[in-house]
């Protein structure tokens, strides 16, 4: 999904973030890599997940 198209509806502070998004195709909902994502990966990592 192009940036601009997503930061026209991102929140204010996900718009500064170098981040990609993804549309939900059933649904329509946007998506984006947060640092709550980072945080999930490593913990996952940790688990050997």
């Amino acid at each position: 999904m192009a940036r601009e198209e997503a930061l026209a509806e991102a929140p204010p502070k996900v718009r500064a973030l170098e981040t990609d998004f993804l549309r939900c195709r059933a649904c329509g909902k946007l998506y984006w890599m947060g640092t709550h994502t980072a945080a999930t990966l490593r913990r996952l990592a940790e688990l050997g997940l």
